[in-house]
């Protein structure tokens, strides 16, 4: 799959990039994909309008639906409104698996238009609260589908935008900067979900799947929940490069698991709070409070790197887990499960 950007005329430092988005080889089954050769000064960067003018095209209100006789979604009723963004020439769309989980039909409208397209499910994996859905090709306009931020390029304080529908206010903007990266949160659909991204955006019902995009109109996460004033959260652009190619191939998307409940987290490293019977830590010997030090070559000491470096990796694969038990330390090798 493609991810293209093409600049806006009013923006000309910016440059054509083009993004693998698939699996590769490598553990660690992220795509190995390099910043583009962007070379702007803070002063050639759009401004927020601008930004708002480029992305908008490509952003969707999302209406789903489920029958009579379904149980209803979260909020009470048949019907859920989010939003969703193309990523790819083919039509592919992305939003949030609680906005079209298990809905019997799925519409999209783009920018401040009425006209609705209808959008096929592709595949839906709630583990990571994403979806993939497909609309006509031949339905989309001229604007270019949106590109995912280089892996490593948000940091705390960058500046993002956030499109979408909050409270059915079709092709609405809120401003804000990146506030954490990294962050392990638990997902709407009951699932933990690991290096998320923390903004103070305002993120409201409605605004659900659709882009966080940085000053560059990249897209740095999948807007996925609101919870106090000032604090939201995406789903990272590092998980939607790990699950988007699998649900577009496949339907559905396989996700690595540990079998462990972490506790504190120290300098020393992640303390094992318990560990799933007859899961993959459990007959690789871990037991409950060992403190895991590494992973991989990935460090634990910070919360959320356990989650982070397992997600990163695939199911069935063996990976040595360092840990201390009685002042000891000791690596063990651990063959990964399917979550």
């Amino acid at each position: 799959m493609k991810l293209l950007l093409v600049a806006s005329p009013g923006v000309a430092a910016l440059v054509l990039a083009i993004i693998a988005l698939g699996r590769d080889a490598e553990p660690s089954a992220q795509a190995d994909i390099p910043a583009p050769a962007v070379g702007t000064t803070r002063g050639e960067l759009p401004s927020f309008r601008e930004l708002y003018e480029r992305v908008d095209g490509v952003v969707a209100r999302v209406d789903a639906r489920r029958g009579p006789d379904d149980p209803p979604f979260g909020n009470g009723r048949r019907d859920a409104i989010g939003a969703g963004f193309v990523v790819d020439a083919r039509g592919h769309m992305v939003t949030n698996a609680h906005v079209v989980d298990d809905a019997r039909s799925v519409t999209v409208r783009f920018g401040r238009t009425a006209r609705r397209v209808t959008a096929e499910i592709v595949g839906v994996d709630r583990a990571t609260d994403l979806a993939v859905l497909r609309v006509d090709p031949g339905r989309l306009g001229a604007d270019a589908p949106l590109e995912l931020a280089p892996a490593g390029s948000v940091r705390v304080g960058d500046p993002v935008l956030a499109v979408g529908t909050p409270y059915r206010l079709q092709s609405s903007a809120a401003a804000g900067i990146v506030s954490a990266v990294g962050r392990e949160i638990r997902g709407l659909t009951g699932f933990s979900i690991p290096d998320a991204v923390q903004t103070d955006t305002a993120i409201n019902p409605g605004n659900s799947g659709g882009p966080l995009v940085d000053e560059r109109g990249r897209v740095v996460g999948v807007n996925s929940q609101g919870r106090a004033a000032g604090v939201s959260f995406a789903v990272s652009a590092v998980t939607m490069r790990r699950v988007v190619p699998q649900l577009i191939e496949d339907g559905r998307a396989d996700q690595a698991v540990l079998g462990v409940s972490v506790g504190s987290v120290t300098d020393r490293g992640a303390r094992i709070a318990s560990v799933t019977a007859g899961g993959p830590a459990d007959r690789a010997g871990l037991q409950d409070g060992d403190v895991i030090t590494r992973i991989g070559d990935r460090p634990t000491t910070v919360e959320g790197a356990v989650a982070s470096a397992v997600a990163a990796r695939r199911p069935g694969q063996r990976v040595p887990v360092q840990v201390l038990r009685d002042g000891r330390e000791r690596t063990v090798t651990v063959r990964l499960g399917r979550r």
